[in-house]
């Protein structure tokens, strides 16, 4: 196996598509070692009950060892990288499909996400998302929904 990790592009659309790479695989091991020691993740728009804001390189690795729990195989089915005038950050909006480890069934997914990478690490990462697709992709009703 060769190790690519010399010759990966470390800026921060390199990282990202490293990123989407791996996650559209369920590769959570390998998605890890392109997070910063220092990471911040942010999840504004997350259900009751959820983090909102990981820090910390190793909390960030303890809340995506869950990830694969929640989904299946994924696909990227629109997406738009914007860069910005700061060389670390990006904006990009995606939409997709997962499938729900939980049900089997699939889920539509939609995301922007600001996301600033530094030393070709993710060091911040601001995800907004419908929270209802997140209990979906685990089979649970929303807050106050009768079941």
């Amino acid at each position: 196996m060769t190790d690519t990790t010399d010759t990966m592009d470390t800026t921060p659309v390199g990282v990202f598509n490293r990123c989407m790479e791996l996650l559209l695989v369920n590769d959570i091991p390998t998605f890890l070692t392109l997070i910063h020691p220092d990471a911040v993740m942010e999840f504004p728009f997350t259900p009751p009950g959820r983090p909102r804001r990981i820090e910390g390189g190793e909390a960030v690795r303890e809340y995506f060892m869950n990830y694969s729990r929640m989904m299946g195989t994924s696909e990227v089915t629109d997406l738009t990288v914007h860069e910005t005038k700061d060389p670390e950050v990006l904006v990009i909006e995606f939409a997709g499909t997962s499938t729900a480890t939980a049900t089997g069934e699939q889920v539509d997914l939609a995301f922007v996400s600001v996301l600033r990478v530094r030393d070709g690490l993710v060091l911040h990462y601001r995800d907004y998302w419908n929270p209802l697709t997140t209990l979906a992709l685990m089979n649970e009703a929303p807050p106050g929904a009768e079941v």
